[in-house]
């Protein structure tokens, strides 16, 4: 009989219980208990592998934490957008504040001068017209402080410019001891005047004038023209233009008069840098319309970020030509270290006349003018000290070829002549640029001058001054750097990576959790035990 058949047999007998006896071959040890044989060598190691599981699912969670609150911050906030922007605005004693006040970059002033060089063959008649010849450039450095700050409640500052040059003759194409022949602007600025008194105050001056018969055309040096010279002409003037002052810097050397008031950007960035007031007025009364009149648009220093971008247009109240002044973006180009930036440039028809373009009709006044100027140039003689000055870009470029026709000599130049500010984006400071004018002398004949008759009323080229951006320090560098290529790289790796985190260690963490519970499907509560009958 098999073995099976003789258990059979046993088991079924009766009493037999009496006949057997049951032997554990294997007992599994129950869930929680130290029974099993190996407990003493493998209840160590099992206690390892749960801690480091715990850990590691635990890891896995925080993981997870971290890439869903990435996700959620990158997603649906601005938070870098919201930290740069509080730093850009204007608040006492921050670092963007005292960069404004004292500017770390010094701008080139390259100042190129008309010099004269036919005035006794045209003066005998030899000649139909002046010749110039460009010399220069003669160049300086700009610092610039804003002082006498006052902070307002409502969002603005208001304080005033201190300006001081220093001479660089490494950039410079010269001495400042050059002789040039060049436009006696004193006198021209006497005759402009007289043009506007009545016959019995004109006469006591037109006849001083032919008494000391100056020359419309002088030799001066550069250092002169500069600095200023003693002219018996400006008591005559100063009747009328409050001390006028013949130097070219020494007007624009020390602290502005004009107190100007700009937004700090606190509460509103867009309207960051803005002029609120210039010399206590939100507007002025040079021109026919309120539109014409107003005083606002940036000082130049800083531009509203949310209107710093591709097809953006930015306004500049400029002083120098006394008018607010229209920049539009034209491309992107990199500028130091590969840091991009928007360049910006004025449209063709800035300085047209009123035909060309009607906005500009309003700054011919008729109260003032006998003729409007043709296209290309701009009246500045209120913001001159009443001097006939008329802003136009250098050489005359787009402007109206009539205005070359005064003088030989001119050869306009989009390349040198054109002006553009590179400004980046997402700061709204200029990086770069060259700003050009050329600055002109109305000629009025009020004393039967010869020169001045063939002259009389049109412009003759004095200077035109370059404004270059440049030696920008290596921090700030950095910071326009870190800025326009760090932080969006930051920004578009976090991104990606927050929601890739978040969903890998989600995936992970399912993953995990399922096998666990399918484990513990698997394995009994308590496992069977197994005998082995032995027969008695």
């Amino acid at each position: 009989m098999s073995d099976a058949g003789s258990i059979n047999k046993i088991i079924s007998e009766p009493n037999a219980k009496k006949y057997v006896k049951y032997t554990p071959l294997f007992k599994a040890p129950r869930r929680g208990s130290d029974e099993s044989p190996f407990a003493a060598t493998a209840g160590g190691a099992s206690c390892a592998r749960s801690a480091s599981r715990a850990v590691g699912a635990l890891l896995l969670l925080t993981l997870f934490c971290v890439g869903l609150l990435g996700t959620i911050i990158m997603w649906t906030t601005d938070i870098f957008d919201s930290l740069i922007d509080d730093r850009l605005v204007l608040r006492n004693n921050s670092a963007a504040f005292e960069a404004w006040r004292v500017s770390p970059v010094k701008p080139l002033m390259r100042f190129r001068f008309f010099n004269y060089t036919n005035l006794d063959a045209y003066r005998r008649g030899d000649d139909v017209r002046l010749r110039v010849e460009e010399v220069g450039p003669y160049t300086y450095t700009e610092a610039t402080e804003r002082v006498n700050v006052v902070f307002h409640d409502n969002g603005t500052i208001t304080y005033q410019n201190r300006r001081s040059y220093e001479f660089v003759p490494e950039e410079t194409n010269g001495t400042l001891d050059d002789v040039i022949v060049t436009v006696n602007v004193p006198l021209m600025t006497t005759n402009y005047m007289m043009r506007k008194t009545n016959y019995f105050q004109r006469l006591p001056m037109a006849a001083g004038l032919r008494l000391m018969a100056p020359e419309p055309l002088h030799a001066r040096t550069v250092r002169e023209i500069f600095w200023g010279y003693t002219d018996p002409l400006t008591k005559i003037a100063s009747i009328k233009m409050k001390d006028l002052k013949v130097g070219v810097l020494e007007q624009k050397n020390g602290t502005e008069p004009d107190a100007i008031t700009i937004h700090s950007g606190e509460g509103n960035l867009s309207l960051l840098g803005q002029i609120s007031h210039f010399g206590g007025r939100d507007h002025v009364d040079y021109y026919t319309t309120e539109e014409c009149n107003r005083v606002d648009g940036s000082d130049g220093s800083k531009f509203p970020p949310p209107e710093v971008h591709p097809g953006g247009t930015l306004v500049i109240y400029h002083r120098d030509v006394c008018r607010r002044v229209l920049l539009v973006a034209h491309e992107y180009v990199s500028v130091f270290n590969g840091v991009p930036a928007i360049r910006f440039r004025p449209p063709p028809d800035l300085l047209a006349d009123g035909d060309a373009n009607p906005e500009n009709a309003c700054y011919c006044v008729p109260s003032t003018y006998d003729v409007c100027q043709p296209s290309g140039v701009m009246d500045t003689s209120n913001c001159k000290r009443n001097a006939p000055i008329y802003a136009s870009f250098p050489h005359f470029y787009l402007g109206d070829p009539i205005l070359r026709d005064v003088v030989d000599g001119l050869q306009p130049d989009p390349q040198k002549h054109d002006l553009y500010l590179d400004i980046h984006e997402r700061m709204g400071v200029p990086i770069g640029g060259r700003t050009r004018f050329q600055f002109n002398v109305l000629v009025k004949d009020t004393f039967n001058n010869f020169i001045l008759k063939r002259l009389d009323e049109k412009l003759l080229p004095f200077l035109w001054l370059e404004r270059e951006l440049t030696g920008f320090p290596p921090e700030l560098q950095k910071i326009f750097y870190t800025v326009s290529v760090t932080v969006p790289k930051i920004k578009l790796a976090l991104y990606c990576i927050s929601p890739a985190l978040m969903l890998l260690t989600g995936v992970i963490l399912l993953v995990w959790a399922g096998r666990v519970m399918c484990r513990l499907l698997r394995e009994p509560l308590n496992p069977p035990e197994v005998y082995v009958m032995t027969r008695l």
